[in-house]
């Protein structure tokens, strides 16, 4: 079960009242366990924390499915259509057990409406993930495989210029709609260009 302490500790909780979160734990927030290659969901509309475990995130696109993230303890699972209507847009997917606790949306919305503060490191979240996404939106249009993979480097590179490239080449591959001999070529051509 988790604890007071735990959940004040995570970013978005942070600073927000122990009665505000205390009375969400006992009032509909719900803990589900997920094994390894099952679909990371919620009974309902609901806002997750992915508390143990990592998931991996992806679109279908065509026929292939694009890796659009991996998620690792602490991640938020459904914040950003926890208020839409419709299909959920990407599908989580665990990569090894995973814990999440779950805020169901009428839960989490009597949070929001109890501390605007919590509504405002809400809506900075919110505001990073649609930068993220733009982000990914325009590494994954550019036309020349080469510019994509370059563009998705810059994006994910360090402050000393350096990428970790969770999965190796396989997943960079996939996550950039490209083969592997495609993605060599293009490395082999940003390298021959000095890019």
């Amino acid at each position: 079960m988790t604890s007071l302490a735990q959940l004040s500790r995570h970013p978005l909780f942070a600073g927000t009242a122990p009665a505000i979160l205390s009375r969400a734990l006992e009032q509909g927030a719900y803990e589900k366990n997920f094994a390894p290659g099952q679909l990371v969901r919620p009974r309902e509309n609901a806002l997750g924390l992915l508390l143990a475990g990592r998931a991996q995130v992806t679109k279908a696109a065509g026929h292939a499915k694009l890796r659009m993230s991996e998620l690792g303890p602490g991640s938020l699972l459904g914040a950003a259509t926890l208020f839409g209507k419709g299909q959920q847009p990407t599908e989580v997917r665990a990569l090894v057990s995973c814990h999440v606790l779950f805020f169901p949306q009428s839960v989490f919305e009597a949070m929001l409406e109890a501390d605007f503060a919590l509504t405002k490191r809400y809506l900075a979240y919110l505001t990073a993930r649609i930068r993220f996404l733009t982000d990914r939106i325009e590494s994954i249009a550019c036309p020349a495989s080469a510019d994509k993979l370059l563009c998705h480097l810059v994006q994910c590179a360090d402050e000393e210029g350096v990428v970790r490239i969770p999965g190796g080449m396989d997943v960079l591959a996939q996550s950039l709609g490209m083969s592997r001999a495609t993605l060599y070529r293009s490395l082999n051509a940003l390298e021959e260009a000095g890019r």
